[in-house]
């Protein structure tokens, strides 16, 4: 495996738009705030949060909890409270529910000291702060297919803003890297290749730090004609440090019996590997699988991989159920974003991205459609 940086820009994630306080104040503020103290303000003059930020949504859904009570919110943090002057924490009560940030901006003795006080028991030890993290699947045909491909991939990906792109098929990677180039807020990974082509992987380092990456299966040339590209990765920001294993795939490809063969023998090889897996139970496989996960239970090469035991899900499952597709000329569902149940918790969405509305598409990009998988996870306050 590969690493090339793409000259990637690290973004660490703001929650808030403060300054770190001192150890002391985050126990017990020195002061409370005034009675008309504002927190919607620059950070130089004390502001908070920022409106649209994981902070802010976190704040009211903890204010606006009837579950919340005046004795948490008054409480200090050393006994498990929100640390809240009493006279905030009786105006938050009496007032609530709140609609905007503004609302609660306007409450009498809620001012920076409070609303930082309510971010970190919101985010911190409530966890309702979050922040999407978007992996996508996509086999992008030979790429570079044709001289247009490179600059529909710099479009799509700048529109869905993916955290994590699984790519197949990369038969040059100078090609690659030059998005890269165009993207550098990603990183790129580009795994050894098989006889045709290989996978590789784009990493949005704001959302994904790579600690470890390798290439799995390198020898076994049966299950996996293109070795797995396996990165380890931490999700910037987390509340609790959530890691993640991730896999990107390119099966065997065809419907004769030795294909199927060998894609039911790298499903038991994926199943091992899940089985094996760190990471706190959070591992996910996308790729192109290169068949169908509702064949009948008779012909279905993902059997390993569909066990109750397994642990794993297929989240395209319920799209190929209801008629979605990826690949285009035979209108079946080949790609997959396989995961185990620990990261299916946090699992929000699954789409199959339908680009090829755009007339040029199959002639310029690919014969297969992306798979966008949505998930959510708590994120820490770090003021």
């Amino acid at each position: 495996m590969r690493l090339f940086p793409g000259f990637a820009l690290t973004i660490s994630v703001a929650l808030g738009g403060c300054d770190n306080p001192s150890a002391t104040e985050l126990e017990e503020p020195a002061e409370p705030d005034a009675e008309n103290g504002s927190f919607l303000v620059g950070k130089a003059d004390g502001g908070c949060v920022d409106p649209d930020s994981p902070a802010a949504e976190g704040i009211l859904s903890l204010v606006n909890d009837a579950a919340i009570t005046l004795a948490e919110l008054d409480d200090a943090v050393t006994s498990g409270g929100a640390g809240l002057d009493r006279r905030a924490a009786e105006e938050l009560v009496q007032g609530r529910p709140f609609a905007t940030l503004a609302e609660l901006d306007a409450v009498p003795y809620v001012g920076p000291h409070a609303c930082r006080a309510l971010a970190r028991h919101a985010c911190n030890v409530h966890e309702r702060c979050t922040q999407p993290l978007s992996l996508m699947t996509w086999n992008l045909r030979h790429f570079p297919l044709t001289a247009e491909t490179e600059d529909a991939v710099v479009n799509t990906l700048t529109d869905f803003a993916p955290d994590f792109v699984g790519i197949q098929e990369v038969q040059d990677n100078a090609a690659l890297l030059r998005i890269a180039n165009r993207l550098p807020e990603f990183e790129a990974y580009i795994a050894e290749p098989g006889p045709f082509s290989g996978v590789a992987a784009l990493v949005r380092t704001s959302a994904l730090e790579v600690t470890d990456a390798q290439d799995l299966f390198e020898d076994d040339w049966f299950a996996f004609p293109r070795p797995m590209l396996a990165l380890e990765v931490e999700v910037v920001g987390s509340a609790s440090g959530a890691q993640m294993q991730l896999g990107v795939v390119h099966l065997k490809a065809r419907s004769d019996a030795q294909s199927q063969d060998r894609r039911r023998a790298a499903s038991r090889e994926l199943r091992a590997w899940f089985d094996a897996g760190t990471s706190g139970g959070h591992a996910v496989v996308l790729g192109d699988f290169n068949d169908q996960v509702t064949d009948s239970p008779s012909d279905n090469v993902f059997a390993p991989l569909l066990d109750d035991e397994a642990g794993v899900t297929f989240l395209t499952e319920d799209a190929e159920s209801s008629g979605a597709a990826t690949y285009i000329p035979w209108s079946r569902m080949l790609d997959h974003v396989v995961v185990t149940d620990g990261l299916k918790a946090h699992h929000v969405d699954t789409d199959v991205l339908a680009l090829d509305q755009d007339a040029d598409y199959e002639q310029h990009v690919s014969d297969h459609r992306p798979v966008l998988s949505v998930f959510e996870f708590p994120v820490a306050y770090p003021g």
